[in-house]
């Protein structure tokens, strides 16, 4: 389940999120790790952990909040299972809202309904997102 190289600017567009030509292509080269123009679930999450471990703590944390915001659809604060699953299946992953509900479930306790930021933090650094 990989995602074009190409649309990726489009992925980070349809949530809002703007980035200048530079910074896009910066996020290709350092996301398409087997240059096949394609960039995989895995691909992805690694090049967070990368990027996450060479700039340190503060720029971590800003990328984490960033994140957030992409997955964070209607701004409310919390990811939840609709959100989740749109957001996985533009970025090339097909999730069911069953495996949302877990994810969430695992993340923030059985009676959550959503993802904060605390517990989004947390699978980003664990490698699940």
């Amino acid at each position: 389940e990989e995602m074009e190289v190409e649309h990726l600017g489009e992925v980070f567009a349809a949530v809002g999120i703007r980035l200048s030509k530079d910074a896009l292509e910066a996020v290709k080269e350092i996301g398409d790790v087997d240059c096949n123009g394609r960039i995989s679930r895995m691909e992805f999450s690694q090049m967070l952990r990368v990027r996450s471990r060479q700039e340190g703590a503060e720029w971590q944390e800003e990328q984490v909040v960033q994140l957030f915001k992409i997955f964070d659809e209607n701004g409310d604060g919390q990811i939840v299972k609709e959100e989740l699953v749109h957001v996985m299946s533009l970025l090339g992953k097909k999730m069911s809202n069953e495996e949302a509900e877990a994810m969430i479930s695992t993340a923030a306790g059985k009676a959550a309904t959503g993802i904060h930021l605390a517990a989004f933090r947390k699978l980003l650094q664990e490698g699940a997102i």
